[in-house]
């Protein structure tokens, strides 16, 4: 039998009216949907890609540990979830793994993807990344002709963030959480604080934009945010 391919999904950023005409496509022909989701089996990329899976298609979620004292596990899990998806590529089934934005942008895709590659056929659907649905939403152009534009996780330095900020004109700074406050000061210490946005949730229901980053709310962002700091002229 001829061995399957291995698709990683962009699902978007969250708006299902965002999921390309070829995800859909490739979605509703697999053989079986993968997705990640935590212990509770909760999962928002199923959730955004639901109207096409089939009644009867095969499902398998990975469950994932959500807070940082339990990723050590994750290796492990991924491993796990590679063997299995070995399995049904090598028996000819084509898996499709659905993930938030882009697979290859901080996509959980990624981790899978380094397993599997060397054995079976990988393919990508690329997704709108939250980057680009939060400059839509907020109306904030990223970029003008020679104009840089830096895009890094949270979870880094002061130090970084701040060269960062003093270096590139636009600075996308992506898995907010409980990072918020903490980079909403590097900003406000770099002089920037009128460069910047802050949008959570980008295209879901609960969309929230907050052009003033001095009047945040107090307490930890949700990990589905982030901060624009972008030049304007």
């Amino acid at each position: 039998m001829t061995a399957g391919t291995f698709y990683g999904i962009g699902v978007g950023p969250g708006d299902p009216e965002l999921l390309t005409l070829k995800a859909v496509r490739t979605i509703e022909s697999a053989d079986l949907v993968v997705y990640p989701a935590t212990f509770a089996k909760e999962s928002t990329a199923r959730a955004i890609a639901s109207a096409h899976i089939r009644e009867g298609q095969r499902e398998m979620a990975i469950g994932l540990p959500m807070s940082l004292g339990e990723r050590d596990s994750t290796e492990a899990i991924y491993g796990e979830a590679a063997k299995a998806i070995s399995v049904e590529l090598s028996a000819g089934a084509n898996v499709v793994f659905l993930c938030l934005g882009d697979p290859l942008l901080y996509g959980s895709f990624i981790y899978l993807y380094d397993l599997l590659k060397g054995e079976h056929h990988c393919a990508v659907v690329p997704g709108i990344t939250s980057v680009s649905a939060s400059s839509a939403a907020s109306l904030a152009p990223l970029t003008r002709l020679n104009q840089s534009l830096l895009v890094m996780p949270a979870f880094t330095t002061d130090a970084a963030l701040d060269e960062a900020l003093a270096t590139h004109d636009s600075v996308v700074i992506m898995k907010v959480g409980r990072q918020r406050h903490r980079i909403a000061e590097r900003i406000a210490i770099s002089g920037r604080v009128h460069d910047a946005v802050y949008v959570e949730h980008a295209t879901m229901e609960d969309q929230t934009i907050i052009h003033n980053i001095a009047e945040l709310p107090e307490g930890p962002g949700s990990y589905f945010s982030l901060f624009m700091v972008t030049r304007q002229s």
